[in-house]
């Protein structure tokens, strides 16, 4: 559909439609997901034909996450000349092929002892396959297995310099498959054929342009997500773990400059949190989160400054002054029950403020106004409407992107039922009424 456009249609459930002009049948208690042209294409390029199902795909669709402060009500962010020209044709700030390949290093030479090893072993399976069946069951692999297949036999060693192999790391379900738009007409010209794929995948290892483009690969991962979960229920297999925040990053495995990741995967319960904070000259950021386990050695993500000021969870809460975060900052501990979840009061710089959801009703701290933050709470409002809701009813790991100075982003792996509310029942309705008057749903949809 188009934005504002009064005139909708709801897809057959055994196809792939589009929307247009038709008659609308009520939907009661349940969920209704409408979907841009551009959306619509870019969902359905990751399944084959016999791969899509509308029933699967909306149970899919059930556990997926609502994007970071989810505006349910609409601003002007959409509206303004930087977000039009940075999210041009449906995409997140494409960067040139040059851009990506900047830092690109001349390929090493092997060897020459190593260039002319006779085969001294006998033969077996793998040397009896011809080079091409090699790239065709490397091109199903992750590129760490595919390359680990060398320790196996030396006859797979040739998809080391196989341009078709690295290639097939761009299709749009591959490991670098967010980059496909900017790879699309180069693909279809003969320079293509002659391109150094395994060179751009290992520039793209760490990634070299606009910030903007990490939306993009945000989509990318959501999409990917979304594809392994309705191919494993309509399958019956197990599906993936759910996630919330940026959790994702073992589709890629890329990241920005100067940035890495950590994670801690939580196998004991967790009885604190430490959380250290300081206010530098760039404003208030959250340097790094220790864990402390029942029955395990802590784990830390980011960094505590020496020196800096210790508080407990009561001493901060008496005064949760902005002085104490002045360099070195601040170190809070935390008492834990049963973690569920982590707040985050994110910026474009990094994370400003956090608040552990915990116990048996985590969810309720979603509409608390008296939640207990360390760092800054944007707009000091109750975590639902502020911030990103990082809560699942059970977690396996957690995430973090950081550099050298501060946590930039955070995310969980784990189980949950369904995805938490987010807005109390009694809203539902003012929520559906608005977007009726502001024209982004039709006028006679029943949703109730």
């Amino acid at each position: 559909m188009s934005p504002g456009s009064s005139n909708f249609e709801i897809p057959a459930d055994v196809e792939i439609d589009r929307w247009g002009s038709g008659d609308l049948p009520p939907y009661h208690q349940t969920d209704l997901y409408l979907f841009h042209d551009q959306c619509w294409d870019r969902l359905v390029e990751h399944f084959s034909p016999q791969e899509f199902d509308l029933d699967c795909i909306f149970n899919a669709l059930e556990r997926l996450p609502l994007p970071p402060s989810y505006p349910w009500y609409p601003t002007n962010c959409s509206e303004s000349p930087l977000f039009k020209e940075m999210a041009f044709n449906g995409r997140y700030g494409l960067p040139s092929i040059e851009e990506l390949m900047r830092f690109a290093k001349a390929r090493p030479k092997p060897l020459h002892t190593t260039e002319k090893i006779p085969l001294l072993s006998s033969p077996h399976d793998f040397q009896r396959l011809s080079v091409e069946m090699i790239e065709y069951i490397a091109a199903l692999l992750p590129t760490r297995d595919a390359l680990n297949l060398r320790q196996a036999s030396r006859a797979v060693a040739p998809i080391f310099f196989s341009s078709a192999f690295w290639k097939t790391r761009f299709d749009i379900n591959g490991e670098r498959g967010f980059i496909l738009p900017i790879l699309r007409d180069l693909i279809r010209t003969e320079q293509g054929q002659e391109f150094d794929w395994r060179l751009l995948y290992h520039c793209t290892c760490r990634l070299n342009c606009s910030a903007w483009f990490h939306y993009e690969r945000r989509c990318w991962e959501a999409l990917r997500w979304l594809r392994d979960t309705a191919l494993a229920l309509h399958s019956g297999k197990s599906r993936p773990l759910d996630f919330r925040g940026n959790a994702l990053n073992h589709y890629h495995n890329t990241r920005f400059r100067d940035t890495y990741t950590e994670a801690v995967t939580i196998d004991s319960p967790v009885c604190q949190i430490a959380i250290s904070a300081h206010k530098d000259m760039g404003g208030l950021f959250v340097t790094g989160l220790e864990f402390f386990f029942k029955d395990r050695p802590k784990a830390l993500i980011g960094y505590t400054l020496p020196g800096a000021k210790q508080l407990s969870a009561r001493e901060y809460g008496v005064n949760p002054a902005f002085p104490h975060f002045s360099y070195p900052g601040i170190r809070v501990t935390l008492d834990v029950v049963e973690i569920h979840g982590i707040a985050v009061s994110p910026t474009f710089e990094g994370i400003s403020g956090v608040c552990i959801l915990q116990g048996h009703k985590y969810w309720e701290n979603l509409y608390n106004q008296n939640t207990s933050w360390v760092g800054y709470n944007s707009h000091s409002l109750p975590v639902v409407n502020s911030v990103s809701s990082i809560c699942l009813d059970e977690i396996e790991q957690i995430f973090a992107v950081a550099n050298s100075r501060k946590v930039l982003d955070l995310g969980i792996l784990g189980r949950a039922e369904r995805r938490v509310k987010q807005w109390p029942e009694g809203e539902w309705e003012k929520i559906v009424n608005q977007c009726k008057d502001l024209g982004y749903l039709p006028a006679h949809l029943e949703l109730w």
